[in-house]
This record gives structure tokens, C-alpha cells and sequence, in this order.
């Protein structure tokens, strides 16, 4: 009896491992992708009722986006303001801003109020800080501020005050 069962043991020691284990071949990991934002796009108009633009300015205010000046062809300096709650559906609000046609400014918005800050227009670089509460009617804030001419700056609002940073045209010969 024990010579039967010593040699169940042994039998079973050798023949265990080459019936008891299948060889699987191993399954790849299933791959979900996960969407991340703004990495999908998509067109929403290619004709909007604006111009062709470059160096304008935009930003988002009374829950629709407005695009405000830049520049054309054929150095075209605009001072047009347009609003859209869509990005499709495109509105003048004016035609013809009180600023001047400009280029590398910026726009914040300050206080409930649109504002237009420097860039730089047919006649060279402006240092002006203009606001409005319609982007129809723009007050000038200042015409000469103590910043100094800018264009391609960047502004910001931070703890209640505009912030205006980066270049200005110290380092130009000639605008």
C-alpha cells in the first residue's frame, strides 16, 4: 500500500505540471480612449460675416464672444467690434469703433466693461486704454498712458486692477 501511494506521489510530482498547466497565450489590454478637453475640434463656420483678420483681439463678455479689430490685407487696419453667443451667427456692434484701426492690442474685461488697450495702428504705436459697456460706444480711458506705446503685449485682470505686460516699442527704430 505504501509503495502505491509513493508512487501515486511521484507520478503525480512529474505528470502535474505538464497536464495541470495550460499554456495561454497572453490577452492584450483593451485600450479605451479617454477623451481629454479641447484636444476634439471642429469648424464652426468657415464664413463668418468679419472680415479676414489677423492681430485682433478677442475675448468672452455678456455670455457672447467678440472679435475687435487686427489687420488685413494690404495692411488694412480695422476698428470694427463683432459678438457672437454661437460662434455661427455673427453681429456688427459697430462698424466704425471711436479707437482707431489697430493691431496687436489686447482686450480684457474690467469692471463689466469691454477694453481695448494699445497696439498699434496706421500711424505707428499707441499707448490708449479704451472702454465700453456695448462694443457699440467706446469711451477713451486714456490716450497717453503711463505705460508707454505697446503692441504684442499680453493684459490681464488680477486683483482688481488691468494688468498690461510685455513689449513695447523701445526696441523699434521704426513702426
Amino acid at each position: 500500500m505504501k509503495k502505491c501511494l509513493l508512487l501515486f506521489i511521484l507520478m503525480s510530482a512529474i505528470f502535474l505540471p505538464f497536464t495541470g498547466c495550460k499554456k495561454v497565450a497572453p490577452v492584450p489590454p483593451v485600450i479605451t480612449p479617454t477623451p481629454v478637453p479641447g484636444c476634439d475640434w471642429s469648424m464652426t463656420t468657415g464664413n463668418a460675416a468679419f472680415a479676414a483678420r489677423m492681430f485682433h483681439s478677442s475675448v468672452v463678455y455678456n455670455n457672447a464672444m467678440w472679435v475687435i479689430g487686427g489687420v488685413g490685407p494690404n495692411y488694412l487696419y480695422y476698428n470694427d467690434v463683432w459678438y457672437s453667443i454661437n460662434g455661427v451667427d455673427w453681429q456688427l456692434a459697430t462698424g466704425n469703433a471711436a479707437f482707431g484701426g489697430r493691431e496687436q492690442h489686447t482686450s480684457v474685461v474690467f469692471n463689466n466693461q469691454l477694453w481695448v488697450i494699445g497696439g498699434i495702428g496706421q500711424d505707428g504705436a499707441l499707448n490708449d486704454a479704451w472702454h465700453s459697456t456695448n462694443g457699440t460706444d467706446w469711451i477713451e480711458a486714456t490716450g497717453n498712458a503711463a505705460f508707454g506705446c505697446r503692441f504684442g503685449h499680453s493684459s490681464v485682470v488680477h486683483d482688481g486692477k488691468i494688468w498690461v505686460i510685455g513689449n513695447n516699442c523701445s526696441s523699434i527704430a521704426d513702426v
